[in-house]
């Protein structure tokens, strides 16, 4: 289930599907779109019609290029694409996961009736964006060191008391570090995060402060414990050098495994950008801890 909260309507850029905004270009043009999911709890899966989507960035670092039909795209996520533009009037569709209702624009290159409002381009069935498509540009500079303290975040609740959960722990934000247990991290250790999602939802998990690099994704074996996820002959998970990123979006039963450096000392909070998830208590704080003096 992408998310519980269905809205009347779904926008792009402030417009409705039946008043979309019209992007004007012309025929064989280069173009960069930026996706921004500006969203409260929508996952979108984003297609062009008529063009296949060339994933250049996202969360504002450059990946090695990779070209597919269509991306989800979670609240707080960013991607940049390009695209050589066709001839005509093509759909640019946000639909809105598990809901049948989407967002709209208009990509326009030459004269012709506009797209409907519930346009589908068969782009919408093809090849998605994985995560584990996606690799950091050689420019961009990361540590690939192994880490020096790891966090298990079991992102945990449900559908009935709409209490969404941490490591057990629901998160407060009126007395921040009240019934939580916050990651304890020292300035200048290599972390890894691994984010287990434990719940039928998307969690678009974001880390505040910091870059991560993508180490590791893949899915939960049936029946998975905590013990199982500490058991080293059951917790095995292929490790790459993926995509920085600040928000990545954990699937339903699925784990992804994050790394970064602690740099920038301070006390983050680390949440699901579901706003209603974040609101009713996923989130915990990165403690930076003193050093221990020798």
């Amino acid at each position: 289930m992408a998310d519980s909260v269905r809205y009347p309507f779904y926008l792009l850029n402030g417009h409705l599907p039946t008043d979309p905004e019209t992007f004007a270009a012309r025929p064989g043009q280069r173009a960069r779109i930026r996706l921004i999911s500006a969203a409260g709890t929508t996952t979108f899966r984003v297609a062009l019609g008529g063009h296949r989507l060339t994933v250049t960035h996202t969360d504002g670092f450059p990946v090695e290029p990779i070209t597919v039909d269509n991306l989800h795209i979670g609240a707080g996520e960013r991607y940049d694409v390009l695209v050589t533009l066709g001839d005509g009037a093509f759909p640019l569709v946000a639909v809105a996961e598990g809901h049948g209702a989407q967002a709209l624009g208009v990509v326009r290159t030459a004269s012709g009736a506009a797209p409907s409002a519930a346009a589908a381009p068969r782009e919408l069935s093809g090849r998605l964006l994985r995560l584990t498509d996606l690799r950091a540009a050689p420019t961009v500079d990361q540590d690939d060191l192994p880490p020096d303290v790891t966090h298990t975040l079991h992102l945990t609740g449900d559908m009935f008391s709409f209490a969404w959960r941490i490591n057990a722990q629901s998160y407060d934000h009126r007395r921040p570090f009240s019934g939580i247990t916050p990651a304890a991290i020292r300035e200048g250790q290599r972390v890894r995060l691994e984010l287990v999602n434990q719940t039928p939802m998307y969690h678009p998990m974001h880390v505040h402060g910091h870059s991560f690099t993508v180490r590791g994704s893949g899915d939960l074996f049936p029946g998975a414990t905590a013990g199982d996820l500490r058991d080293p002959a059951r917790n095995r998970l292929p490790l790459f050098a993926g995509a920085v990123k600040d928000t990545v979006m954990v699937a339903p039963g699925e784990r992804v495994i994050v790394d970064f450096t602690a740099d920038n000392p301070g006390q983050w909070l680390t949440h699901c950008h579901n706003a209603y998830h974040m609101g009713t208590g996923m989130a915990t704080i990165i403690s930076y801890v003193a050093t221990s003096s020798s």
